[in-house]
């Protein structure tokens, strides 16, 4: 995670919200952002399954971390309904939480379904965010959970 990146997105769908919970829970991995923004897609709200966990993080985290839940199949009271790449694109989920995305301030890490990170990666480099390369940097890296 690049030093200057001051806010973090952690956009995650289904179980790939579990090496992003693993990272933050890590006393050795305390990213160091401002920001902190969890993302979690998934299809029913009855599979949001994290919520203490989640809690406790936002409290050692101490305001850093924001929490977003979204939901793609039901309507949910208090959860964005959707795609992540939609929502990203419709600025409906940077105004949830008051963080831009920004080639300036921000790191993406995406995890989760193939579909979702195939389909996010061109709406986050209509942003002005570029897939993070070794020798060159860049704004987004992203783990294919399958």
């Amino acid at each position: 995670i690049p030093k200057q990146a001051s806010d973090l997105w952690l956009l995650s769908t289904g179980t790939g919200i579990g090496p992003f919970l693993s990272l933050l829970d890590d006393i050795n991995l305390l990213p160091h952002n401002d920001r902190i923004v969890l993302v979690h897609g998934v299809r029913y709200e009855k599979d949001l399954v994290y919520k203490y966990l989640i809690e406790h993080l936002q409290f050692r985290y101490e305001g850093r971390l924001k929490y977003v839940p979204i939901v793609s199949r039901e309507s949910s009271l208090g959860k964005l309904q959707g795609r992540i790449p939609e929502l990203i694109a419709s600025g409906e989920l940077a105004n949830k939480v008051d963080v831009p995305f920004s080639p300036q301030s921000s790191f993406v890490m995406l995890c989760g379904n193939p579909e979702m990170i195939k389909d996010t990666l061109p709406v986050l480099q209509g942003l002005g965010l570029e897939k993070y390369r070794t020798r060159t940097g860049g704004h987004v890296i992203y783990e294919r959970y399958w």
